[in-house]
């Protein structure tokens, strides 16, 4: 198994995703374990306990220093797995991302989050780090935008997209079947039944060279 030291820019993208979000959404729950080195973490957050647990209220202030916990990670990871040396990584200052609500953006980011924790899991004890929890705190964070709406299983296939006559003209005929919406009474119109010269179905075909 290899390691890398990720870039500046990836771990810019995983912190920012402490910012990203509407008011009441922004912020990062982190549960830790009772017991994991809290030390590091700024006096400004807010730490709730229970009996086996603490979780982490994390802020868009927060951000600066998560980016600090992931790229220290990162670099334990190769001093672990080859001995580097850790001072030849430079730290630079957290940079925001802006976030795009689109699908590919979801998963650049799942993607991203995967391959950072593929690069940090070199220690025994990764999966106790603080990193390693801040990194499941993302991933519930995004896999919980991803998915709102969706809960249940639905077995149900999806229906078919009626399309109207008039659109016809300008759509592709080559898919062995559309449907299409004529007075308001839905029918199946197959390939054959559309003129390959304009389009149309053969009832208002203008086409005068016919065989």
């Amino acid at each position: 198994m290899s390691a890398y030291m990720v870039s500046d820019a990836h771990l810019n993208f995983l912190a920012s995703s402490v910012q990203w979000g509407i008011a009441h959404r922004r912020g990062l729950q982190v549960v830790v374990p009772q017991g994991t080195d809290l030390s590091a973490i700024p006096e400004r957050t807010q730490k709730t306990e229970y009996d086996d647990v603490v979780i982490l209220s994390l802020t868009y202030d927060d951000a600066e220093w998560v980016k600090r916990v992931l790229h220290d990670a990162n670099v334990h990871s190769l001093v672990v797995r080859y001995g580097d040396n850790p001072h030849e990584f430079e730290y630079k200052k957290f940079k925001f991302v802006h976030w795009a609500d689109t699908t590919e953006s979801y998963r650049q980011f799942l993607g991203a989050l995967q391959c950072y924790s593929y690069q940090a899991c070199e220690p025994r004890d990764w999966n106790k780090s603080l990193a390693h929890h801040i990194v499941q705190a993302m991933q519930s964070k995004m896999l919980g935008w991803f998915t709102e709406g969706y809960w249940n299983y639905n077995p149900e296939p999806p229906q078919p997209t009626i399309v109207p006559i008039e659109v016809l003209a300008s759509t592709d005929t080559s898919t062995a079947l559309v449907f299409a919406d004529v007075d308001t009474d839905e029918y199946e119109l197959k390939e054959s039944d559309i003129c390959q010269d304009c389009h149309y179905s053969h009832s208002e075909c203008e086409c005068t060279d016919k065989d």
